[in-house]
């Protein structure tokens, strides 16, 4: 989790001198490994504004045996709707090795998680999870 937060804060300072496009911040990446790392910050200055943090942090392996195709499409999903829920200040995914992963959501307040596990999609994720990991 350390690392991971690490990560995204040398990657925000980055965000800061090289003002891209737009509010947010969309990092898809692979390794030399083809590890993924993947971050989305639906907004940069509600992100560098935020003066304490709440972290949710979950870790997990993929099933091998599994088909992960309609995982990969609602994380797709979640990522693109982090707006709807106010306060959720990042998303990161990060492959740790080849099937394991760690998650790290960094939001604006302590009742943010409350709100992000009312979401629709969060509760499909919820369901299909246990299949997947």
């Amino acid at each position: 989790m350390r690392e991971m937060l690490g990560r995204i804060r040398t990657g925000a300072r980055g965000w800061l001198s090289s003002q891209p496009a737009g509010h947010g911040a969309l990092v898809r990446d692979s390794d030399a490994e083809g590890l993924r790392t993947w971050i989305r910050v639906p907004d940069r200055a509600t992100l560098f504004a935020a003066e304490e943090l709440t972290t949710v942090a979950f870790f997990g392996r993929a099933r091998a045996e599994v088909d992960h195709s309609p995982i990969d499409r609602l994380e797709d999903s979640i990522v693109d709707t982090l707006e709807e829920v106010p306060g959720v200040l990042s998303y990161f995914d990060l492959e740790l090795s080849p099937g394991r992963y760690g998650n790290l959501i960094l939001c604006e307040a302590p009742d943010v998680p409350r709100r992000w596990a009312e979401h629709r999609l969060h509760h499909r994720a919820v369901e299909l999870s246990p299949g997947h990991y």
